[in-house]
């Protein structure tokens, strides 16, 4: 299956720990994107193997990044398995929350920014899906996918791209740096009409 170029980055960034103090001096400076980040947009999907036919709204919210050290501990579990990756990710401390129509939202456990090579920037989100043990039992195949990734692009003038794997799964190798992510969908899922609320 042919992977997204922006969930591969993810994970390698994901993986590079010391990236942002090996990073040259004008891009240590990059202002990125502001916090707190209050985002709606619309999912469209047009169904397929993994993802559901039918439209939907998604609002996020990011308040803060995370650190340095919640990185490596993750970097630590992914070389490990991904059993260990997802425990070690719900432990992480919330950075924000994520909420389809009127649900209820549930939190984000990892969010990063990533300057952008056309002087934008790039975000990445992720978090662990919510199962429910009726799911568990009855697709067991499904339930070997426990994360949801985001990642989102913002240009230079402010406007906005991004796509959403709804269930993922992710594997490494024995360091961690080299990182395979699986999206149990035949596509991600596009968002449409990004709107960012500025506080």
């Amino acid at each position: 299956m042919q992977l997204p170029r922006g969930m591969k980055r993810f994970f390698l960034a994901l993986g590079l720990v010391t990236a942002v103090a090996a990073a040259p001096a004008a891009q240590r400076d990059h202002s990125g994107v502001t916090l707190p980040l209050h985002l709606t947009a619309g999912l469209i999907s047009a169904g397929g193997i993994g993802n559901p036919t039918g439209t939907a709204r998604i609002e996020i919210n990011v308040k803060r990044w995370s650190l340095t050290s919640e990185r490596t501990t993750l970097v630590n579990a992914v070389a490990k398995s991904q059993d260990k990756l997802l425990e070690e990710l719900k432990d992480q401390k919330s950075v924000g929350t994520v909420r389809f129509n009127t649900e209820l939202a549930w939190d984000l456990r990892y969010a990063r920014q990533i300057p952008g090579e056309d002087g934008g920037t790039r975000v990445f989100l992720a978090t662990d899906r919510p199962m429910s043990v009726l799911e568990i039992w009855r697709d067991p195949r499904y339930s070997q996918y426990p994360f949801t990734l985001i990642d989102l692009q913002f240009d230079p003038d402010g406007g906005a791209t991004g796509s959403i794997m709804l269930a993922a799964r992710v594997t490494a190798d024995k360091d961690g740096r080299f990182i395979q992510v699986e999206n149990f969908a035949t596509q991600p899922i596009p968002l449409s009409d990004i709107h960012m609320d500025r506080e």
